[in-house]
C-alpha cells in the first residue's frame, strides 16, 4: 500500500574539504617534541574570550599528559602555569617561597628546599600554592603573610609594608648581595627589619643623596616605569661651565650607549635620551646644574655629560616621585612622612 504523505527532504550533500578550524590559539610544542603529533599544538581560549574561565583552562593543563613546556608568552612551565590557574580558580594563589619576608626569593627556594618551612605542620616542598588560612612558619617561628597578601590586591593601600627613605653616602652599593661589604642593606642597618627590603631603583657607588627602599614588590613597576612620569631631580657638579649650546643639547637629548635587560640578558642600547629639565640654579656656582629626569637609564646623566665633553665631578638625588631628603642627614634613615606615603598610594592607585 502507497504511503501518502510528503517525501522526506534529502540530506544535504556536504561539500568535500578541511574541517573547520576551532576558534581559540595555538600552544605550540617545542621543536625537539614534535615527534609526537598529538602534542604538536594545544588549544587554548580564544583572547578577550571569558566563557571558559580559568578553571577551565587549569583543568585542560591539568589533564596533559607529558613533560612541562613553556608558554610562548611568558617564562612560565606549563605544569607550573596549570598549578597557578588552578589555585587561581579555587582560592588559592600564593607560592610559598613569596610568604617568607625576612628572606629573598633565593634563600627562601633554599629553605624550603631544607626543610625549615613548614605549612600546617607538615614540612613543605614548595611547589604546591598555599591555602588561605594556613600557617606558614620558619624555623618554628609563624610567618605574618596573609594580611600582606591582602594588601598587594589592594592598588589604593601601602600600609601593610615598609617604604623608607635613605640619605646614601658616597661608597655605598645598591645591592642587597651580602657578599659585598659595601652593600646597602648592611650599611643603613635594614638587615634588622622583620621585613626584608629592596632598594626602588639605583644610584652608582660614588653617588649620594636620596634613596627609597620598600618591602612592596608593586613599588617599582609603579614608580620607576618612564611611562608613569615620576620625576626624579639630580644636583650635579662638572669640571667646567657648561655652554648655552651644553645646555640645550642636554635638555633636548643626547645619544648614548646603555645596557638594557631583555629576558635576562644584558644588551647595549643605544637610543636618545628623552627631553628633560637641565638649569644651572645658582649663578655663583657656573659648573653647578640642575637635572630632571621622568626617565632612569644606567648612568644616565654622567653619560649625557660625557657625551657634551663634561666630566661629573658630583652627582646628588634631592627628590625622587614626590619624596624628599626632608629631616635626614647623611647616612641616616626615616620611615616616609604621611603626605608622601599618599604620593605613594597615589602612584599605586594609578598603577594600572
Amino acid at each position: 500500500m502507497q504511503q501518502t504523505g510528503a517525501a522526506p527532504l534529502p540530506l544535504r550533500a556536504r561539500r568535500p574539504g578541511p574541517e573547520p578550524r576551532p576558534r581559540g590559539r595555538l600552544l605550540r610544542v617545542p621543536r625537539h617534541r614534535r615527534d609526537d603529533v598529538r602534542r604538536r599544538r594545544r588549544l587554548l581560549p580564544a583572547r578577550g574570550e571569558n566563557d571558559a574561565g580559568a578553571a577551565r583552562l587549569a583543568d585542560l593543563l591539568r589533564r596533559r599528559v607529558g613533560g612541562a613546556r613553556r608558554h610562548p608568552r611568558g617564562g612560565l612551565t606549563m605544569r607550573f602555569l596549570g598549578l597557578l590557574l588552578a589555585a587561581q580558580a579555587s582560592g588559592l594563589a600564593v607560592r610559598l617561597n613569596k610568604l617568607l619576608p625576612g628572606l629573598s626569593r633565593r634563600k627562601a627556594d633554599a629553605a624550603i628546599a631544607d626543610g625549615r618551612v613548614t605549612v600546617d605542620g607538615v614540612v613543605a616542598d614548595g611547589r604546591t600554592p598555599v591555602e588561605r588560612g594556613s600557617e606558614v612558619r620558619l624555623d618554628g617561628e609563624p610567618q605574618v603573610w596573609e594580611a600582606r597578601e591582602a594588601a598587594k590586591a589592594d592598588l589604593t593601600s601601602s600600609d601593610a609594608f615598609l617604604y623608607l627613605k635613605y640619605w646614601k653616602p658616597a661608597g655605598v652599593t645598591c645591592t642587597s648581595d651580602r657578599d659585598d661589604a659595601s652593600n646597602v642593606i648592611a650599611r643603613g642597618g635594614f638587615d634588622a627589619l622583620d621585613q626584608r627590603v629592596f632598594t626602588v631603583g639605583r644610584l652608582d657607588k660614588p653617588s649620594t643623596g636620596l634613596l627609597l627602599l620598600t618591602s612592596d614588590g608593586r613599588a617599582c613597576e609603579a614608580l620607576l616605569r618612564p611611562s608613569r612620569k615620576k620625576e626624579k631631580r639630580y644636583l650635579v657638579e662638572v669640571d667646567r661651565a657648561p655652554t648655552a649650546d651644553d645646555l640645550r643639547a642636554l635638555r633636548e637629548g643626547v645619544t648614548i650607549e646603555t645596557v638594557a635587560q631583555r629576558d635576562r640578558k644584558a644588551k647595549p642600547l643605544v637610543a636618545k635620551t628623552k627631553p628633560c629639565e637641565v638649569r644651572a640654579p645658582n649663578a655663583k656656582a657656573p659648573r653647578l646644574l640642575e637635572f630632571t629626569l621622568t626617565e632612569g637609564r644606567n648612568r644616565q646623566i654622567r653619560k649625557m655629560c660625557a657625551a657634551r665633553g663634561l666630566d661629573v665631578v658630583s652627582l646628588h638625588r634631592t627628590h625622587f616621585a614626590g619624596v624628599t631628603l626632608d629631616g635626614l642627614v647623611a647616612g641616616g634613615w626615616a620611615p616616609l612622612s604621611a603626605k608622601e606615603r599618599r604620593r605613594v598610594d597615589a602612584a599605586l592607585a594609578d598603577r594600572d
